[in-house]
C-alpha cells in the first residue's frame, strides 16, 4: 500500500521492511513457524543485494527457530541459503557445515530433487574447498542414487559434475568420457538445456 502510494522506498526495500513487520507481528502472537518464513525471506532478500553478514545473521535465527519446531523444508532451504552465503564470503568450513546439515535434512524428507540441491551444492562446498576427492565422492553417490531411482535428468547433472571434477584434476580423458555420458542421457531425455550444458 505504501509503496502503491508513491511513499519512498525503505532503505533495504519493501520486501525486507514488510517481512520486518511481520517478523514483529508473528513475535507478538507467538507465531514462531511464520516469524522464521518471514526471517528467511529476509536472508533471501539480503543475498540478492549481496549483503552476506547480514545473510548469515538471519538464516542463524532461522536455523534455530526451525530445529526447535521440526520445520525441515524451511530448515533446509535456511541452510542453502547459509551455505551459500558463507562460501561467498570464503568461510568454506562453515558452509561445508551447512551444506552437510541441509543433505542430513532432505535424506530424513526422502526428497530426492531437494536431496540433489544440497548434494550439488556440497559438491560446489568442496570446488571451493579445493577438495576435488570428496566433491567427485558426492556426486558419485549422486549419480548412483539417479540411477537406482531411473532418475535420468539427474544422472546426467552428476555426471557432468564428476567430469568438472575429473577436468580439474587435469584427467582430460576421463572427463571427456564423463562428459559424453551425460550428453548421452540428456538427449534420451530429450533435454537440450541439459544437452547443452554436459558438452559445455
Amino acid at each position: 500500500a505504501a509503496e502503491a502510494a508513491g511513499e519512498r522506498e525503505p532503505k533495504d526495500g519493501w520486501t525486507v521492511w514488510a517481512a520486518e513487520k511481520a517478523v514483529e507481528l508473528f513475535r507478538r502472537s507467538g507465531d514462531r513457524r511464520g516469524e522464521a518464513c518471514c526471517r528467511h525471506t529476509i536472508a533471501c532478500s539480503f543475498l540478492a543485494r549481496g549483503r552476506l553478514e547480514e545473510v548469515v545473521l538471519a538464516e542463524r535465527k532461522v536455523v534455530a527457530l526451525c530445529r526447535d519446531l521440526g520445520a525441515k523444508r524451511l530448515l533446509n532451504s535456511a541452510l542453502q541459503t547459509l551455505s551459500r552465503a558463507l562460501v561467498l564470503l570464503g568461510r568454506s568450513e562453515d558452509a561445508r557445515l551447512a551444506a552437510q546439515e541441509s543433505l542430513s535434512v532432505v535424506r530424513e524428507l526422502g526428497d530426492s530433487q531437494l536431496r540433489s540441491a544440497a548434494m550439488h551444492m556440497l559438491i560446489d562446498v568442496y570446488v571451493v574447498r579445493e577438495d576435488n576427492v570428496a566433491a567427485l565422492r558426492v556426486a558419485t553417490e549422486e549419480r548412483n542414487l539417479c540411477r537406482e531411482a531411473e532418475d535420468v535428468k539427474g544422472e546426467a547433472t552428476a555426471l557432468r559434475a564428476m567430469a568438472t571434477m575429473r577436468l580439474l584434476d587435469d584427467e582430460e580423458e576421463a572427463a571427456l568420457k564423463l562428459a559424453e555420458e551425460s550428453r548421452e542421457l540428456a538427449r534420451g531425455a530429450e533435454d537440450p538445456v541439459l544437452e547443452a550444458k554436459a558438452v559445455g
